[in-house]
């Protein structure tokens, strides 16, 4: 599946204008945040030249851009308001969710923008009422498999306008 990836990593930094610089601070942001948690898995001090030298995978996907596989667990808790004032404690809210897959066929599928986030960020804002989620939502919780989704999907969830994640980044 690394394939697929760097063809869209292509795709993506040629349509956004976004840096390979851009990308491998991602990374370098990650492996250093991870460095903060201490049950993480792969914190490290890397720089993003040591990013830019890691092994190439599929050009133009470098190894230090890839996250290595981690076993983890989430429980989410779901229960009425009900339950919730019985209980007297402090609740997360969920007001809107959704879901939503990228094409398996290749000759139909987005390459520049991940439409399937898109998409979702769409429905779920709706659902919630959200009309500006840079200024409404505090916490995002983005998918970085790989350094430029992170920057892919954060446009695509208009938390910034195409091109502008990458900047934001460096900055």
């Amino acid at each position: 599946h690394h394939t697929a990836a760097a063809l869209e990593k292509r795709a993506y930094i040629k349509g956004s204008g976004t840096s390979e610089e851009a990308v491998a601070s991602v990374a370098v942001k990650n492996y250093k945040n991870a460095l903060l948690n201490p049950i993480a898995a792969y914190g490290t001090k890397v720089t993003t030249n040591d990013i830019a030298l890691s092994d190439m995978v599929a050009s133009p996907l470098r190894d230090g851009e890839i996250s290595e596989s981690a076993d983890g667990a989430i429980v989410v808790v779901l229960a009425s308001k009900k339950i919730v004032k019985e209980k007297n404690v402090d609740p997360i809210w969920i007001r809107g969710i959704s879901y939503a897959t990228n094409s398996p066929n290749f000759d139909t599928r987005e390459w520049t923008n991940a439409k399937y986030a898109d998409l979702c960020g769409k429905r779920a804002y709706k659902q919630a009422g959200i009309t500006n989620p840079q200024a409404e939502i505090d916490v995002f919780e983005i998918d970085d498999t790989y350094a430029f989704k992170e920057l892919q999907h954060l446009e695509s969830l208009n938390i910034y306008e195409n091109g502008e994640a990458g900047k934001a980044v460096l900055n």
